[in-house]
């Protein structure tokens, strides 16, 4: 989850969950992952919220933006019929489309997101370390030095007044200055990983450091 951002600047590149991912016995996205399907899902979300978030252009492969449970066949196409009104599971899948949906309407409205995405100073990690509490933080900067708060919970555990630090300024020997944002709640359960995603340090005093244009 972390090492894509050792090379992350020595090339263009794409986050790719392909057809050769969700085909020949792989399993879809939703199926592969951990827990009962109501973590399976809520794993999916925080994945597509990691993904939306992190730098480089995201594609996603037939069926695997509304949780389609079963393989990609060239046969059948994708299960549109999982989103049936009169499906009993239609909601969990229609959650999903519109997480994706909701993902590209805030992706195309914030720049720090996509401005910065080929270069090293627009971004920064918060929190990538947190193995106990498998929660990724991290801040994406627009050109103007913006900063927005991107923070994932991988974890099945449900984290309320969860705390982040977010210092303003790099000091000279690059550790924390002072602690500027506590993000109360950011870390949400998976189930919250739309306000989670979109988690921004407004109000915040983080200052506009470092500049991408």
């Amino acid at each position: 989850m972390t090492f894509s951002m050792v090379y992350a600047y020595s090339e263009n590149y794409v986050l790719p969950i392909s057809h050769d991912e969700v085909v020949h016995g792989k399993q879809a996205l939703v199926s592969k992952a951990p827990g009962d399907w109501w973590q399976r899902r809520a794993n999916v979300r925080a994945y597509l919220g990691f993904m939306w978030s992190h730098p480089g252009k995201q594609l996603l492969f037939m069926g695997q933006e509304f949780a389609q449970g079963a393989e990609w066949s060239v046969e059948h196409g994708p299960e549109w019929w999982l989103l049936d009104d009169g499906y009993h599971s239609a909601g969990d899948h229609q959650g999903v489309r519109d997480l994706v949906r909701d993902l590209n309407t805030a992706y195309r409205a914030t720049p720090a997101l996509w401005q910065c995405d080929t270069r090293p100073e627009g971004f920064r990690w918060v929190a990538v370390d947190s193995a106990d509490d498998n929660v990724f933080a991290f801040l994406r900067y627009d050109v103007e030095g913006r900063p927005l708060l991107a923070v994932s919970n991988f974890s099945p555990v449900v984290r309320h007044d969860y705390g982040l630090w977010v210092r303003a300024t790099p000091s000279p020997g690059g550790r924390p200055s002072t602690p500027t944002t506590r993000a109360t709640g950011a870390a949400a359960s998976p189930t919250r990983i739309r306000s989670s995603r979109r988690t921004a340090v407004s109000g915040s005093r983080c200052r506009r450091w470092p500049p991408c244009g």
